[in-house]
């Protein structure tokens, strides 16, 4: 078994990379990895899907994260964005669905 590795080290070891993380260790929110042991990286997020399900039998929790930035590769109509990385969608009658990209929150409201 690897050994703990905090977030910042796990993305200076693999930028721009998906990374499979063996029991992580979450902040508060429970949205953020703090360390964890890592398992299995490629650039390649199907790559590390298929070969890293393998090496995850011995943990009690795993996460895939991406230690890059997303670029939005396409237009996604109907969902409006009132400020920079908030995204939301106003699909319930007096309710709103919305994603903050920024702060990493989904909110109901």
């Amino acid at each position: 078994m690897g050994q703990i590795i905090n977030i910042a080290d796990i993305k200076a070891l693999y930028p721009d990379e998906w990374v499979l993380v063996g029991n992580p260790v979450m902040d508060e929110s429970k949205i953020d990895v703090l360390s964890g042991i890592p398992l299995f990286h490629s650039k390649d997020k199907k790559e590390v899907c298929y070969i890293g399900r393998d090496k995850t039998s011995n943990f009690d929790k795993i996460t895939l994260i991406y230690t890059g930035t997303f670029r939005p590769t396409r237009k996604i109509t109907g969902i409006f964005s009132d400020y920079n990385g908030l995204l939301g969608l106003d699909f319930l009658e007096n309710t709103k669905f919305c994603i903050d990209t920024v702060k990493n929150i989904i909110k109901l409201s």
